[in-house]
């Protein structure tokens, strides 16, 4: 089993990805066939929300 720190750290590095895919929608970024831009925003703010979470109820602050 991985130890929670472990866990924790690659959480913080999807969120990062999640939130630099999140810009690079926004920037107009190509997507996947039959993906709307709508379709795509909901899914990553999901996703950086379900990580935000997850850190918190861990202890992470934020990016301080």
């Amino acid at each position: 089993m991985e130890p929670l720190a472990d866990i924790l750290a690659d959480t913080k590095r999807y969120l990062a990805e999640a939130k630099a895919t999140l810009k690079s929608v926004n920037a107009g970024a190509q997507l996947s066939p039959g993906m709307t831009k709508e379709d795509a925003l909901r899914i990553l703010a999901e996703n950086i929300a379900l990580y935000e979470a997850t850190l918190r109820k861990y202890g992470w602050r934020g990016d301080a």
